[in-house]
């Protein structure tokens, strides 16, 4: 009975922070202006400028977990912190992006 009071602010933070904001994306990413309903938004997707910028996140994605189950090992450490090689890959991973959305 007590691990169920203790789910309580949780289910309360979730909802707030995850359910809620997900259904605010739904909404409006399938809604116009007026509150209708269209798909018009969704096959914006289709747009170079979107289809490069969705290209561009996921082969950072994929990178970035080579890179971070690459490095999960007990000598991934740099003066006690743990993980350092994982956060000093996502810092370069973010570095590049940025050099390559900037078109350098």
């Amino acid at each position: 009975k007590i691990k169920r009071l203790l789910a309580g602010p949780y289910i309360i933070w979730a909802a707030g922070f995850i359910v809620i904001p997900l259904l605010m994306i739904f909404y409006y990413g399938l809604s116009d202006k007026s509150g209708h309903v269209t798909f018009h938004n969704i096959a914006q997707i289709t747009t170079p400028e979107n289809l490069k910028a969705l290209g561009l996140a996921l082969l950072l994605s994929l990178v970035g977990l080579y890179h971070g189950f690459r490095g999960l090992g007990e000598e991934d450490t740099y003066k006690g912190f743990p993980y350092a090689g994982c956060v000093l890959n996502g810092l370069v991973l973010i570095a590049f992006a940025g050099i390559y959305m900037l078109g350098w």
